[in-house]
């Protein structure tokens, strides 16, 4: 398992495309992700709901570690 945590803009998802996704094919679970790709809404409301979501995946990702 890999963590990449810390502040928005700090720059995970730059790290994880470019350095870590070329050589890992595991699950990979940004917020802000799914509110683009899966909820479709820029607005402040789904940026919690994706939150939600990705707590939620956390969660049943890492149940029983």
């Amino acid at each position: 398992m890999i963590v990449l945590a810390g502040p928005n803009g700090a720059g995970k998802s730059t790290l994880y495309e470019t350095r870590i996704a070329p050589s890992f094919a595991g699950l990979f679970i940004n917020a802000d992700i799914i509110q683009r790709d899966e909820l479709r809404n820029p607005s402040p409301a789904a940026s919690y709901e994706a939150a939600n979501i990705a707590s939620s995946r956390r969660g049943s990702t890492t149940a029983g570690i």
